[in-house]
């Protein structure tokens, strides 16, 4: 995560303020020194290990844009050994793997762990994923099962639970849109009779996507089957409020299942957009993932891209997407901190971080106030 390392240069916040936090509530000194042990320093980035995907979910961050184009995968296990040989001299530590459907690559996953110890794995959960395989594991669910096959193309929603229910490495995304809400209570009761873990994401529309609605485009090819401008995946204002009550209210329920810290549900549903966004490109500039100098996103051809971020398709003005957003809201220390709640707030986020993306990080339900520990 990006977020992570930047502390050092957010550290203007001062001891003293900090001093009086922890001088306020000392259970907050013992838990942010847990989290600078754990994941102060991360270096992570980017890579797409997979052109090929055996589903055709609507909107896709990986085929509905075209930073992939052009770029074949082509490369051989021992180029994508020296890769990544490479990326672990350059300081990486920390190794997002994604694409299309890494899955579908597992050979690359092993290479990729054997220079960089840690990382996750992002997948829709349609294929086994060798047992020694030490990263963590991020199962994307789009709805229940009816939703699943008609937004991803393909009935996956039973098998990712096959799967990845028991598996320790696992932790089920539950990606929300407009059209998918009411889905999110059975996936819980699901996780929690399996006992896996669940959080959750927001859909996210990309550059591509936003153009195709405006100009009244309708079923163009697999990854843009359903939309329309008057019935789409992206939440409006209305419906991230709805979204936010709802998710609010699943994390409650399921306390033991659920990792959904309440500041960042508060703070990633905010109908404004997350980010500073420059007008004339139309990015975001203090996106901590655009800002840190080693993240890179990492074609299937090894070329590094020239677009914004590690998902190079989305549209910034709309981004929610929770490993993203998660990272940033970590990486704004100063500006949680300034207040004692605040300071709160970005302790339950940046263990909600450890807790979705550091196997050995936090216990994944750390979000209980203690009753002794007065708020602002």
């Amino acid at each position: 995560m990006s977020g992570v390392s930047v502390l050092e240069r957010n550290a203007e916040v001062g001891a003293a303020t900090l001093g009086a936090w922890f001088a306020r509530d000392p259970e907050l000194r013992t838990r942010y020194r847990r989290f600078r042990r754990i994941a102060f320093g991360i270096a992570g980035s980017n890579y797409d290990i997979s052109r090929t995907c055996n589903l055709t979910c609507e909107g896709c961050l990986f085929f509905e844009g075209s930073d992939y184009l052009a770029h074949l995968d082509d490369k051989d296990d021992a180029q994508w050994d020296a890769f990544f040989a490479s990326e672990a001299a350059r300081g990486v530590n920390f190794a997002y793997l994604a694409g299309a459907e890494p899955a579908l690559r597992p050979e690359r996953l092993h290479i990729a762990a054997r220079h960089i110890k840690r990382g996750v794995v992002f997948t829709n959960g349609t294929i086994a994923i060798d047992p020694a395989l030490p990263y963590r594991l991020h199962v994307s669910l789009w709805g229940n099962v009816e939703d699943t096959v008609r937004l991803r193309g393909g009935s996956s929603y039973d098998k990712a639970f096959r799967l990845y229910g028991k598996d320790p490495r696992a932790i089920f995304i539950y990606t929300v849109n407009a059209q998918n809400l009411g889905g999110v209570w059975g996936a819980a009761e699901r996780c929690a009779a399996t006992g896996a873990k669940l959080s959750f994401s927001i859909f996210s529309p990309t550059e591509q996507y936003r153009d195709k609605l405006a100009a009244g485009v309708t079923a163009d090819g697999d990854y843009f089957r359903i939309s329309s401008a008057a019935a789409h995946l992206a939440p409006d204002a209305a419906m991230l409020a709805e979204i936010r009550a709802t998710l609010g209210e699943v994390a409650a329920a399921f306390p033991d299942t659920v990792i959904y810290a309440p500041a960042y549900n508060q703070w990633v549903t905010n109908p404004d957009s997350l980010y500073q966004i420059d007008p004339e490109t139309g990015w975001a500039t203090d996106c901590e993932t655009r800002r840190a100098p080693y993240f890179r996103h990492v074609r299937t051809d090894l070329t590094t891209s020239d677009s914004k971020c590690c998902s190079p398709n989305i549209d910034c003005r709309d981004c929610r997407a929770y490993s993203m957003a998660s990272g940033t809201a970590v990486s704004r220390f100063r500006r949680f901190a300034a207040t004692y709640q605040g300071f709160r707030d970005w302790m339950d986020i940046a263990e909600q971080w450890c807790a979705l993306f550091l196997r050995e990080g936090p216990e994944p339900t750390p979000f209980t106030r203690p009753e002794s520990a007065p708020r602002a």
